[in-house]
């Protein structure tokens, strides 16, 4: 059994940095700061670092990537209503599964063909 411990340090008050992600995050404005209205960081992440799929309930996120390339993927109610609404939203990546996309009157390569035309 492994088990692993990630200890995010901090590089000064307002920045930590995580050991195992390679990534810095500095808090630009908090939640205290702004009265509950939003928080503001800035994340520098290592070369072909990543944040780990996932979502949030609560809150919604924006990203503005000043450098390099950022790359948005959606897993999760991808189908051919709402798939242009994710593209044009900045998603670069739609994972479609089986039950959303592909249809008993098309074949797998009809239901791709379907998507890509929604989508461009």
């Amino acid at each position: 059994k492994v088990r692993l411990h990630c200890m995010e340090r901090p590089i000064s008050n307002r920045t930590i940095y995580n050991p195992l992600q390679k990534d810095a995050v500095t808090f630009l404005k908090t939640s205290s700061e702004t009265n509950g209205t939003y928080t503001l960081v800035e994340v520098e992440l290592a070369d072909k670092g990543g944040v780990g799929l996932h979502y949030h309930k609560t809150y919604a996120e924006t990203f503005t990537c000043l450098e390099g390339e950022v790359q948005i993927q959606v897993d999760g109610n991808v189908s051919f209503e709402n798939a242009p609404k994710m593209v044009k939203s900045g998603a670069d990546i739609l994972v479609a599964g089986s039950s959303s996309i592909f249809r008993r009157d098309l074949s797998i390569k009809e239901g791709i063909n379907a998507l890509r035309r929604c989508v461009s």
